[in-house]
């Protein structure tokens, strides 16, 4: 008998295989025993737009077992706002009883895809809307509340009538952790109903997670930390945005001191300027992190995306647009790390054991300067430079 090496090295070595499609397909054919691992990677994340759904639909039924691979369903529209989906037969979604990420990507959701969506996908804890149109915000909530297992929601939706009045929102599901209000168009939004039903979601304590995105008003975010910021464990604050920091925090007294149960919080910045010193918006990144008042806070994460002036891309572009990138580890010594440092040795973030710092570049003009100008700071060995 010829020499075989045991399943799970076999399976351990197709998992480095996982974005090689023709290599899967290859590692499918080759035995019976690699047949799981490589359908594992190859149906695990299935993304479908409407002229590729019935394709798909008759796969899964000559192979049914196939059906039992995937674990993510992502459907995609190819025009904003388009009602193709509509006349798709998405009947194929019961056989995905596994599916437990749910991705709809700028589509247009109706009572027939609605209704498919619920009869098929019941198990679905991971649920986001990207750019998606409704004709209500009860439309919204009535989708959501029909996954009753769901732990995770992230909305970026449109409404197309926002002064509609109808019955009572449904309640969001129990089990709900996790919120993350992308980019939405407030001006289009039921704020108020919005806002409500996140207050009244069945178990407070249990919502432990927020992500809010920032582009032109800050206001929204306040409210959202005004109702469920005092219990709140993980909150991610995104700033996408051409303007002055000033103008958009400053001027409304944004604040993140009801955020006093935190362990982790995470600020990502877009900002349309270089990493300069004379850059006055990166003056705000230590005063955020000094309205922090959290005891159990263990982790902090700081992400920034500038102009970089470097980057040719511009000159490719037809409107001559900047492209924002991750900004260079060595620029961040323009960042205030006096205030940072101050803030950081407090006493009440004691708790502290790790200040994420994401860039790109090496690594290495950024910790010496560290090391040289705060030497307590870079002792306590809490920054990790990723």
């Amino acid at each position: 008998m010829a020499p075989s090496l045991p399943p799970e090295l076999t399976d351990h070595i197709i998992d480095y295989l996982h974005d090689d499609s023709c290599a899967l397909a290859a590692c499918a054919l080759t035995c019976r025993q690699w047949l799981p691992a490589a359908r594992y990677h190859s149906f695990g994340a299935v993304t479908l737009v409407p002229h590729r759904c019935e394709t798909f639909a008759e796969l899964i039924a000559v192979s049914p077992e196939l059906a039992l691979a995937v674990r993510s369903v992502k459907l995609r529209s190819l025009a904003n706002g388009s009602r193709v989906w509509h006349r798709a037969d998405l009947s194929f979604l019961t056989a995905l009883t596994a599916a437990t990420d749910f991705f709809l990507d700028t589509m247009r959701v109706g009572d027939t895809v609605h209704e498919a969506f619920v009869q098929g996908l019941s198990a679905v804890r991971r649920l986001t809307a990207h750019n998606c149109w409704f004709a209500t915000l009860y439309d919204f909530a009535a989708l959501v509340s029909s996954f009753q297992c769901l732990e995770f929601l992230s909305m970026s939706i449109l409404i197309d009538d926002p002064d509609a009045r109808g019955p009572p929102l449904p309640s969001l599901p129990d089990r709900l952790q996790v919120i993350e209000l992308g980019d939405l168009e407030w001006d289009r939004m039921p704020a108020a109903a919005l806002f409500e039903w996140i207050k009244d979601v069945p178990n407070p304590q249990q919502l432990v997670g927020m992500s809010c995105h920032v582009i032109w008003e800050v206001w929204p975010t306040q409210a959202i930390l005004a109702i469920c910021g005092s219990h709140l464990q993980h909150f991610e604050l995104v700033i996408k945005t051409e303007g002055s920091l000033d103008r958009i925090l400053g001027k409304a007294g944004f604040s993140l001191s009801e955020c006093t149960s935190l362990q982790t919080f995470t600020l990502r910045l877009w900002l349309a300027e270089m990493c300069v010193p004379e850059n006055q918006d990166l003056l705000w990144i230590p005063r955020l992190f000094s309205q922090l008042h959290a005891p159990h806070l263990h982790q902090i994460t700081l992400s920034l995306h500038v102009d970089d002036m470097m980057d040719l891309r511009t000159l490719a572009s037809e409107n001559a647009v900047r492209q924002l990138t991750e900004a260079n580890h060595a620029d961040l010594t323009a960042l205030d790390w006096a205030s940072m440092h101050t803030t950081l040795a407090r006493e009440d973030l004691s708790s502290l054991r790790k200040f994420v710092i994401e860039g790109r570049g090496p690594t290495d003009a950024l910790e010496a300067y560290i090391e040289h100008e705060y030497p307590e700071l870079h002792q306590r060995a809490v920054i990790v430079l990723a």
